[in-house]
């Protein structure tokens, strides 16, 4: 059959072959790496794998076995001796503790998988998360109209391989917030706020898309306020109410300033500028106003995205993706929750919709350490990304830019290794870690202590350069599309236009 004799859908089918064939030939090899790192190391394997990874596993578990022997869970104990007794091979120290800076309704939610045995409960962890990744590709396939395979092989590095050297929540809220995105999209208000309602199991990733959903869709606000009072309630009867008003008044400030001041692994603007020589409560209050200002612009962002394009997914996935530009706390592995936001606003017909597709492609390479194979994952990733979202640019210009910048991100990673975060050592003072304090502020007494972890040299801050320059990329390209509608709606209103 000649090419003039095909149907207008086979044409169509036939360009769009042709246009997603790079992206669909590096999302092979990368979902090749991605098979033999888990060959490589098994998730149903020996214990080698499972104790060199998923590293506050023991944390949560920890958290919800103290709540069953009726204790503190924020306390220096009893999480040190069930942490050194869970996995005694990952504890740094006898007198070191690591907190467990959780809100009662997530150990709560979370409590099906910490209630079986400790390594089946791991083996489980890394099964829901990889379950969480297919299902996040699987609903942003139908958000963005890209093809499953690449997009799997994009998030892949971000939403699994980093997810799992720290058991993180994020996998989980980012899979709700995108079956909240895809809800909106259809209509289903109340399905909506429930999933962005349980995004909230890492708070300060969820709670961006709470705002926006109280903001912008007032049909939810009832059922909105119901979920939050579910979750208060669940708290509650969790750890009970004396417990809860610990956790606020004194868990999360001493929770933020050990990690958001002095943790190499900190992304945030208040790490930022402690680094720089800030003093702390400067540092600290910058940041949190950073972080309403990125989520008011998410939210506005949203608005228009919503109104000029019909984005109702925007709500949930656009604030919670700028929120992560600034802040007081943005962990590396918490960066991989602008991925959704960053490929809604990719996908756009829209000046700076660019912006946003590089981003996706610098997000593609978190942090990763250790494993070549991980960075080689990654590097096909990022290709991936381009060849999927610069799909009107030529082949080779998409492979040398792929390349490019795949390259760039893995020389940063070779530069993170000779730097003085990498000698992990302590110095320390534990007379001072005291079994009744509370843990998070054992833990800042141990940054603080340890030279490799809280680094005041400003050489670090080259290795997080790529990180920083993706989410200032994505910022731009928000803010440069809430412009836009003010441009138009200023011409529209005036006398010319008229």
């Amino acid at each position: 059959m000649t090419e003039r004799n095909l149907s207008p859908r086979s044409l169509h089918d036939r360009a769009q072959a042709s246009r997603w064939f790079p992206a669909y030939a590096f999302a092979v090899l990368a979902l090749l790496c991605f098979a033999a790192y888990l060959v490589r190391y098994p998730v149903l394997g020996s214990g080698n794998f499972l104790s060199g990874n998923l590293s506050n596993y023991n944390v949560w578990y920890c958290g919800l076995q103290a709540v069953k022997e009726r204790r503190d869970p924020y306390l220096v104990e009893p999480i040190r001796t069930c942490e050194q007794n869970a996995e005694p091979q990952i504890h740094r120290k006898p007198w070191s503790v690591t907190p467990m800076p959780l809100p009662g309704y997530t150990l709560a939610l979370l409590a099906p998988v910490l209630l079986l045995p400790y390594t089946t409960g791991k083996v489980l962890w890394l099964l829901l998360t990889l379950a969480a990744l297919a299902f996040s590709a699987w609903c942003l396939t139908r958000l963005t109209r890209l093809p499953f395979a690449p997009l799997l092989a994009v998030m892949a590095p971000a939403l699994f391989v980093l997810q799992i050297m720290y058991a993180g929540i994020e996998p989980f809220a980012v899979a709700a917030l995108c079956a909240a995105a895809l809800a909106l999209e259809r209509n289903r208000f109340t399905f909506a706020v429930v999933l962005a309602a349980f995004a909230m199991v890492e708070p300060h990733v969820g709670l961006p898309a709470v705002l926006a959903l109280a903001i912008l869709v007032p049909r939810a606000r009832i059922a909105l306020a119901g979920s939050l009072v579910a979750l208060a309630l669940l708290s509650v009867g969790m750890l009970g109410l004396a417990t809860n008003v610990e956790y606020v008044r004194v868990v999360l400030p001493a929770q933020s300033a050990a990690e958001s001041l002095y943790s190499f692994y900190q992304f945030g603007l208040t790490h930022v500028l402690w680094l720089l020589g800030a003093p702390a409560k400067v540092a600290t209050t910058l940041g949190s106003l950073s972080y309403v200002a990125t989520i008011a612009l998410g939210i506005a962002v949203a608005a228009r995205m919503r109104s000029g394009y019909g984005r109702a997914a925007a709500i949930v996935l656009v604030p919670v993706a700028t929120s992560l530009f600034g802040g007081p706390y943005v962990h590396n592995h918490q960066i991989a929750a602008a991925l959704p936001g960053a490929l809604l606003l990719a996908v756009l017909d829209a000046r700076l919709a660019w912006a946003a597709a590089v981003a996706v492609a610098m997000l593609a390479f978190p942090p990763l350490y250790d494993v070549r194979l991980q960075e080689a994952l990654a590097c096909f990733a990022v290709v991936t990304a381009i060849a999927l979202l610069f799909g009107k640019w030529s082949w080779p210009r998409r492979l040398a830019f792929g390349v490019a910048l795949a390259g760039a991100l893995a020389v940063t990673m070779q530069l993170d290794e000779r730097l003085p975060h990498a000698a992990m050592h302590e110095t320390a003072q534990p007379q001072l870690i005291r079994a009744d304090m509370p843990a998070s502020a054992a833990w800042g007494y141990l940054l603080r202590w340890s030279p490799g972890a809280a680094v005041d040299d400003a050489r670090t801050l080259v290795v997080k350069l790529p990180w920083w320059f993706a989410l200032l990329a994505l910022t731009v390209s928000a803010a440069d599309l809430q412009r836009g509608a003010r441009r138009k709606d200023a011409m529209e209103g005036s006398p010319t236009a008229a």
